[in-house]
């Protein structure tokens, strides 16, 4: 029986687990959930320096027409006021650095005009380095300068909305840090959360985030963020923590990020390496040091957090939740574009796969039917089982014969006591059952006709004996009952018995 329970428990789980619609698990891009926390923070910065190039000794112009210098690189906005760390090597380079801008862009130029050849413009820039200066109008001024941020897809160029006007706050020297902290003109602007205790030893992994040269169409080129997993590889040959992958040159100063999109470093160029790849690490003790310099606290605000909790249950299979709570975010920051997309993804998750959380209900109740119904099977066997057993008489077992397929009746072996003889009738004689040596050979009627279990022992009614033909007979005492007759205390192969 037992077995037959659990067969039927089989059959039920089998048949409601094949009925249920599977749970809503979420699929995603590998490490979007870091890249959808840390995206929405990520700044695009372009610096613009206008001057002219003098000869140092006499002063004069080498060219009257103003050279335009543009930095592009990559931030991370660590508080929702506007505050965004950077490297201090893309918004604030040295006097040297912005000269060699300064040559190379004017060479550059001289081969449109074609009045440099190609080939010769490092040989350009070489000769006049050492004797020239890059300066604003006026001898001995500096070059006017520029510094936009823009949010999302970027456009190279842009002066007005989105692009933001930005300040430099403070800065570190290349040499001590280089990281700077630059404060955009705007507030409510989507902030990333530091890692204070972030793990960088080598072998861990990360996710770089940058801007990155995208499509160029009307004369205007957009940049748009780009995502990496590395992985930390040790120190570089600047003595700095390294990582063994890169975006693009100008995802400098962008975040890098663990797991959960928290900031565990900003990126900077290995100039150790050839080719300069944008692959080593400011680390969060020298973010900490300018932010500490620029007297400004890393802090998310209430829609940051908000947003966080809407990912949460968007990656967590939550779609109808996760509406909800972006409705939230867009209600307080109506154009967190971030918020937006997800909000648009939650919304198409939920129509095609359903909740997670609801599927999950219906699994579990599916589990508990099934349950159910194999309780009711159990009970109504065993009910049975009880009922049988109180109608068995006393000293007959039941057991399985898993080769007949179920459960049999069994009775132990019995010696048969013929009853006492009554005054005035004859003495029965005993019975004897047939030897195995007996020649006898047993007739039974057709309706006495049964099938026995082989382990069982029975004395079956109305026997008779017959000779075997051609052989001589041996005498049997046969029994005083006529056949037909039952006799006086009997017991029949069911186990009753039949007493006088």
């Amino acid at each position: 029986m037992a077995r037959r329970s659990a067969v039927l428990l089989g059959i039920i789980t089998a048949v409601c687990g094949a009925a249920v619609p599977a749970a809503a698990a979420p699929t995603y891009a590998r490490n979007e959930p870091a890249t959808a926390v840390a995206m929405p923070s990520t700044v695009y910065l372009e610096a613009t320096y206008t001057g002219y190039i003098r000869d140092v000794k006499a002063g004069t112009l080498v060219r009257r027409k103003p050279v335009v210098v543009t930095r592009r690189c990559s931030g991370v906005v660590v508080n929702p006021d506007g505050y965004a760390v950077t490297t201090s090597v893309c918004v604030q380079p040295s006097r040297d650095v912005l000269l060699v801008n300064a040559l190379y862009r004017l060479g550059r130029t001289l081969v449109q005009e074609n009045g440099l050849a190609a080939d010769e413009l490092d040989a350009f820039v070489g000769k006049l380095k050492d004797s020239s200066a890059f300066t604003g109008e006026r001898r001995g001024t500096k070059p006017s300068f520029t510094l936009l941020g823009q949010l999302g897809t970027a456009t190279s160029g842009a002066t007005a909305a989105p692009a933001t006007p930005a300040t430099i706050t403070k800065a570190l020297p290349a040499a001590d840090g280089n990281a700077a902290l630059v404060k955009l003109r705007r507030t409510g602007v989507p902030a990333i959360e530091i890692d204070t205790a972030a793990d960088l030893r080598t072998g861990t992994p990360l996710v770089v985030l940058g801007y990155g040269l995208g499509e160029t169409t009307g004369g205007s080129t957009t940049y748009t963020v780009r995502t990496r997993a590395v992985e930390i590889i040790g120190r570089t040959g600047t003595n700095r923590i390294g990582v063994d992958g890169q975006i693009g040159p100008d995802s400098r100063g962008g975040p890098v990020v663990d797991a959960t999109g928290r900031l565990v470093a900003v990126l900077d160029t290995d100039t150790s390496a050839e080719g300069e790849p944008i692959r080593d690490l400011i680390t969060i003790a020298n973010i900490n040091r300018v932010l500490d310099q620029g007297d400004v606290d890393s802090r998310l605000s209430e829609v940051d957090r908000g947003y966080r909790t809407a990912l949460s249950a968007y990656f967590a299979g939550r779609y109808s939740q996760a509406v909800r709570r972006f409705d939230d975010v867009l209600k307080q920051a109506p154009g967190h574009s971030a918020a937006q997309a997800y909000r648009q993804r939650a919304e198409e998750r939920l129509r095609l796969d359903g909740d997670a959380k609801e599927n999950s209900a219906e699994w579990l109740l599916y589990l508990l039917s099934a349950a159910g119904g194999a309780l009711i099977i159990g009970g109504t066997s065993l009910a049975q089982r009880l009922l049988r057993d109180r109608a068995r008489p006393a000293g007959v077992t039941e057991t399985g014969d898993a080769s007949r397929g179920g459960d049999e009746w069994r009775q132990p072996p019995q010696r048969f006591t013929p009853p006492e003889p009554s005054p005035g009738n004859r003495p029965a004689p005993p019975y004897t059952r047939p030897s195995p040596d007996n020649d006898a050979t047993v007739v039974l009627s057709l309706d006495d006709t049964v099938v026995l279990p082989l382990d069982t022992t029975v004395i079956l009614p109305r026997v008779e004996t017959a000779p075997e033909a051609g052989r001589s007979a041996r005498k049997t005492e046969s029994p005083s009952w006529a056949p037909g007759e039952r006799l006086a205390g009997h017991v029949d192969w069911r186990g009753h018995h039949d007493g006088p």
